[in-house]
């Protein structure tokens, strides 16, 4: 696996430093990434791009790195979904395609001040856009949301959602955390609406940025405490205990999802 140095940009306007024979830029297109060739996602010699829109993104192995939108697929280039991206790429790799496809959805359907009307501006050292006229700020939105595996002895609850059934994924439960909760309490919640039962004895384990469109994962092993299966059939086709030796197929090793479900099965 190659390893990345990307290092953060605070402000989104492309600096006129940029060089597109040097530096790298990531083509993205309705949400989908556009690429010339599988596996292949950032690109420099691209100086003669059309393009809709630009932003910057960061430094990438010391390069400067800007997502640009464009309005078609170039001939002999390709859209490369990402969930699909997903599937086949390394961690590091993920993170700046999705980071970059999260900036620049942002970016396209935040063009006006939802305050006054005015169109919003770059600022010089923020990553946020700018009403001139009132001085309201927006930034690149993100939904928290709680992952969470529960344990039941040496098994763990998988559930397969309507939208997955077509790959035969099965993951862990989660949900978005809605006002005033606490993280612990959504998933309390989350579990009991989606599968009918109980849990306790919730801890941390890690996080992971999912933009699908701009969700924050927050992850969670939990222990079952009581009640029997009864499965929200409106997001659940199916749910059930798994051991690890019979376990269905599950996300793949780079997603929290995963992360999860391997640290659920180990043995204390």
């Amino acid at each position: 696996m190659t390893v990345l140095d990307f290092e953060y940009a605070p402000a989104l306007k492309v600096p006129d430093s940029f060089d597109p024979e040097r530096d790298l830029t990531i083509c993205v297109r309705r949400g989908d990434l556009i690429v010339p060739e599988p596996g292949r996602i950032w690109h420099s010699g691209m100086h003669d791009l059309v393009e809709n829109q630009r932003v910057q993104i960061g430094r990438l192995n010391g390069r400067l790195l800007r997502c640009v939108d464009v309005p078609d697929v170039p001939e002999g280039w390709a859209s490369l979904g990402l969930r699909d991206y997903l599937l086949n790429s390394d961690e590091q790799s993920f993170r700046v395609a999705g980071l970059s496809v999260q900036i620049m959805n942002w970016f396209r359907q935040q063009n006006f001040c939802p305050q006054c009307g005015n169109a919003l501006e770059f600022t010089e050292n923020d990553r946020a856009l700018q009403c001139a006229y009132c001085q309201y700020r927006d930034y690149p939105r993100v939904n928290p949301c709680v992952i969470v595996s529960i344990r039941r002895g040496d098994e763990v609850l998988l559930a397969q959602s309507h939208r997955m059934r077509s790959t035969g994924i099965y993951s862990c439960l989660a949900g978005f955390v809605e006002a005033g909760e606490s993280l612990e309490e959504a998933i309390v919640r989350e579990v009991r609406e989606e599968a009918g039962i109980d849990v306790g004895d919730i801890r941390y384990v890690g996080s992971q940025a999912w933009p699908f469109p701009h969700q924050l994962m927050l992850g969670f092993v939990a222990e079952y405490r009581s009640g029997e299966l009864q499965p929200d059939t409106r997001e659940i086709a199916d749910l059930g205990w798994y051991r690890a030796d019979c376990l269905p197929k599950i996300p793949p090793h780079q997603t929290i999802a995963r992360q999860l479900i391997d640290q659920a099965l180990r043995s204390d």
